[in-house]
């Protein structure tokens, strides 16, 4: 089983063929389809922020991936977030601002990470959420 907490190298050629977004649960559902034809499910819990883009009939994978690292990433992780809630580029004052450096903050503690699922064509899929699980469909 691949770790989604790796860059998702693995990842490549997937298909996102559904997602579930419920609200009352704070929970995303995002049914995936690797290229051996197995079904997962990646499921976001405690969902703060989601963004869905493109949303077509075939949704192929380049690349998942799971921030931890902010210090690493922080400059693309400011640019992803601000894009999924405004949908619009950064600028250096909105950098500084309460809600991005509040959700910083807690990517940094542990408490949230954030996924990115890239897009060769398709959706790309930015979801802000507590735990983040890969399992196979059953």
């Amino acid at each position: 089983m691949p770790d989604v907490m790796k860059i998702g190298e693995a990842f490549v050629e997937w298909q996102v063929v559904g997602v579930s977004a419920i609200l009352c649960k704070r929970s995303v559902e995002i049914e995936l389809v690797d290229t051996a034809a197995a079904r997962w499910k990646l499921v976001g819990l405690g969902v703060v922020d989601f963004g869905l883009n493109e949303m077509r009939l075939q949704n192929v994978v380049d690349r998942l991936i799971v921030f931890s690292d902010v210090e690493m990433h922080r400059s693309e992780i400011e640019s992803l977030i601000f894009y999924m809630l405004q949908g619009s580029e950064i600028s250096d004052a909105d950098r500084e601002s309460a809600p991005m450096t509040n959700r910083i903050e807690r990517i940094q503690n542990g408490e949230l990470r954030l996924l990115w699922i890239q897009p060769i064509g398709g959706a790309e899929i930015l979801m802000l959420a507590q735990a983040i699980d890969l399992s196979p469909c059953e």
